[in-house]
Order: C-alpha cells, then structure tokens, then sequence
C-alpha cells in the first residue's frame, strides 16, 4: 500500500455529507460484503449438514461460528495497525480483493467434496472481515461530518439487515438448489454468484476518495498477542469507552445467539427444508433495521445514549415472550400458524429493540475515540465483541450435547437408532394420553420393566420429562 502521509485532515466543511461518492461507495461495498459473508455462511452450513449425523448439526453451527470469528481476536491488533497506518480506502480496497480469492477457494472445496478446504475458506473469509472492521467503521467519521455519523450508523444498520437478509435467503436457497454436499445440480450457481458478488463488491470500493494516514510512525505489531494487550489497555484507560464497548459484546453475543437458536427453532418446530426458516430470520433483521434507522433519525446529530435502556429494556421482554412460543410453527401443508405468527412478531420486536440498543454504541465508539489511535480502540473493541461471539457458540453447543430433560442421572446419553427411537416415542405418547385422559395410568417402573427391550436411560428419561410437565 503507497505510503498517503501527505494527506492532509480537511476541514469541516469539506467533509462530505450522506450522499457523496465517498459515504456511498462504503456503504454499498459494506452491504455486498455482509451479503456474501452471509451467503457463503449458511451455504456452508447447508452443505456441512450432509456431512454429519442430524444429531451433530449443533456442532456444525457452533464450529462455523467459532471458525469465523477466531480470526478477528488472533488479528485484532494487525487489523488495528493496518487502519492507523495507511489510508483506510486502500485498507478495505486490499481486503476486497482477498475476498474473491477466498471465495474461488470455497468454490474450489465445494467441487472436491472436502469439508476441510470449505471450513479453510470460513475461517478465511473471518480473517478478511476482521481485518476490513477496523477499516471500514474507522472511515466512517472521517468521510461524513460529526452530526451525520449516527445517521450514518443507522444507515449501515440497515444495509447490513438487508444483506443479512438476502445473504440467508440465497445461501439456504443455493443449499436447496445444488442438492446433496452442493454437487448435485446447478453446482455453476454458487460459483456464478459468490464472485460476481465479490468482484462488485471490489469495483465499488474504488469509489471511495483518498483518506489520510492517522499514524504514520506507526509499527508492525510482530508481537500482536502482546499488542492486542495493549490495544486492551488503551481501551481500557478510557473508561467511558470501555463500557460502551461492553454493550457491544453483549449486542453481538446474544445476536449469535439468536441467530445459531433460529436454525435449530425452525427445524425442531417442523421446518423440513433450509428455506422454510427464512420467514423467522427475515422478521428479526427488518425489525433490527427498522430500530437501527429509527435510533439514527431519533439521535437528531448526535450520540444520543440514552436510547440504551429502552433498547436493553425490549431485548429482554422479547427474549422471555419467544421462550414461550410453544407448538407447531410449520405445518405439513405450509399453512400458516398462529405459532408462526407470534414467533415472526416477537423476533421482530427482539430486532427492533437489537437494533434501537447498537446504533448508539457504533457511534459513540467512532466519534469519540482520539483519530491517532481510533483504528486500535476498534481492533480493541472487535477483539472483546467476538471474544463473546466464540464464547456463546461453544456454550451453544454444550447446551445441546443429548441430555434429556428430567433425566435423574444426568449422563450423556448414547446414540440409538430410528426404530428404538420411533418405539420410545410410542410410549412417550401413550403415556402423555393417559395423564390426558386423567385416568389411572402406569408407573414409570412397570412402563421400563414392560419394555425391556429399549435403552432404560432414553425411556426413563423421556417418561420423567413428560411427568415433570404434567404435573405442572
């Protein structure tokens, strides 16, 4: 990268508004970079299902996630040097370009059939966007004057909804459409999509016009783990920023919850194809781009925190409603139910209020941390956001290792196979009838000695759970 130290900072009134070239440039490329982080994302996933037995699909979504987001904590501080050190145009322009050689390599996997190479390319891809991060919400203050900034996040909330929107939408409809691990048919459409997305991405980045080094003295970090340390410091030291940072870690954690919770809530709510869970995920992020605009126009020029609380306020309610969703979301028939609806309505709130509680926090994080060191506070902050996102997918897991609800002894429970599991849940159901019913219904020992023949742990514990609920 050319060394543009004799950039000058402009004034104030040469900083361009929310429809220059500059601002559009970054906004497009960030809304094509989120689109096929999410495109690639879940075809990925898709594909990674037919490799596994559908009791490991947990683990698929958890290794995806942890994959992504691993790079952005190992390159937090060269993230923050590279935006610190040269114009953060050609910082996002670099990064661009990385972005459609990782996806000719995912492409590449996807053609040999080898789930490593793919999860090579996801780890990749997380490398490319934690390195573009810093860059991307670095160049935002200093293309846009200071009251457009929070419009500005707003706007970037929206943008990243829709792609997210749209990336889900085609990465699950490319998984439908090539059929078995992605080779069965049509296998030129992800192929024609992924790069074509990522070479327009490129183009449009090009838009952006020169911005100045913030630190040219500044120095390789070839000790990053010990310059991510003091990237953490230097947050730190500034406690206003430190705590705002911690509001985005628990933005951004309970959002890779919810999104790793939504694949699994759909397919144990009758979901029978990648698709049909679409609905679900598209409620969540018009609602977290409807909250994310709101909050932009609400703030009126400024970093206005006060809208925290509210936003805080709304995740927990709608967090508690969407756990008492019960039911059916997804008939045979593709009707649509009311558990459908309640379920479509709550994720919108939860996104709303998502989005009303982020907006602030972008921007008080770019507006207020010094310009000689911005890039670092950002690398700081990415590295504590997705130190939570890693953390909340491995808890995702662990929270789905097969253990039954009610079980007594509480031990990992062994695989059985289909027709074990079809007999057991026979007697599930006889059993549930007869508490139905309110007739006088066999003991759980003489269901266990009576069928013998079936895994004790599984029955006892299937026979418990539906006890336990009962009798509430």
């Amino acid at each position: 990268m050319a060394d543009s130290g004799t950039f000058n900072q402009k004034p104030r009134d040469d900083w361009g508004s929310l429809s220059s070239g500059s601002f559009l440039g970054l906004l497009f490329t960030q809304f094509l970079t989120a689109t096929n982080d999410n495109v690639f994302r879940w075809l990925v996933i898709g594909i990674g299902k037919d490799y596994v037995d559908p009791s490991q699909v947990g683990k698929i979504l958890m290794l995806g996630t942890v994959l992504f987001v691993v790079p952005y904590l190992g390159l937090a501080a060269i993230a923050g040097y590279l935006a610190d050190r040269f114009p953060k145009n050609q910082v996002i322009v670099g990064c661009k370009i990385a972005e459609i050689l990782i996806m000719a390599l995912g492409i590449g996997a996807i053609f040999l059939q080898s789930l490593p190479i793919l999860f090579t390319a996801v780890f990749l891809m997380g490398a490319q966007s934690a390195l573009f991060g810093p860059a991307k919400l670095g160049s935002i203050p200093e293309i846009l004057r200071p009251e457009k900034v929070s419009l500005a996040n707003g706007l970037f909330g929206l943008t990243t909804v829709g792609a997210t929107v749209i990336g889900m939408a085609v990465g699950n409809k490319l998984t439908d459409l090539t059929g078995q691990k992605g080779v069965e048919q049509h296998v030129w459409v992800p192929a024609a999509v992924l790069l074509g997305i990522a070479v327009v991405g490129t183009l449009l980045s090009l838009l952006l016009r020169p911005l100045p080094v913030a630190n040219v003295m500044r120095k390789f970090p070839w000790d990053f783990p010990v310059q991510t340390y003091r990237d953490l410091r230097t947050l730190t030291s500034r406690g206003p920023l430190f705590r705002v940072a911690l509001g985005s870690v628990f933005f951004w954690s309970l959002g890779a919850l919810a999104q790793l919770n939504i694949d699994q809530f759909a397919f144990e709510g009758g979901a029978s194809t990648e698709t049909q869970k679409v609905p679900l995920l598209v409620c969540l992020v018009f609602g977290l781009g409807l909250g994310a605009v709101l909050a932009g126009i609400w703030s009126r020029g400024r970093v206005e925190l006060g809208l925290l609380p509210l936003g805080a306020l709304g995740i927990v309610v709608f967090c508690f409603l969407l756990f008492l969703v019960r039911g059916t979301i997804f008939q045979l028939d593709e009707s649509t139910t009311s558990v459908l609806i309640w379920a479509c309505v709550f994720l919108g709130g939860l996104g709303f209020s998502a989005g009303l509680f982020d907006v602030p926090i972008n921007a008080y994080i770019q507006q207020r941390s010094p310009r000689e060191c911005r890039g670092s506070i950002l690398a700081a902050s990415n590295f504590l956001t997705f130190s939570g996102v890693a953390l909340v997918a491995v808890v995702f897991a662990l929270l789905r290792l097969s253990y039954s609800p009610g079980s007594m002894e509480q031990v990992e429970l062994a695989p059985i196979t289909v027709p074990q599991q079809q007999q057991i849940d026979g007697v599930q159901s006889g059993f549930r009838q007869d508490w139905t019913a309110d007739t006088d219904q066999s003991t759980i020992e003489s269901i266990l000695e009576a069928h013998r023949e079936l895994p004790r742990r599984h029955l006892l514990a299937t026979l418990l759970w539906v006890d336990v609920t009962q009798r509430d």
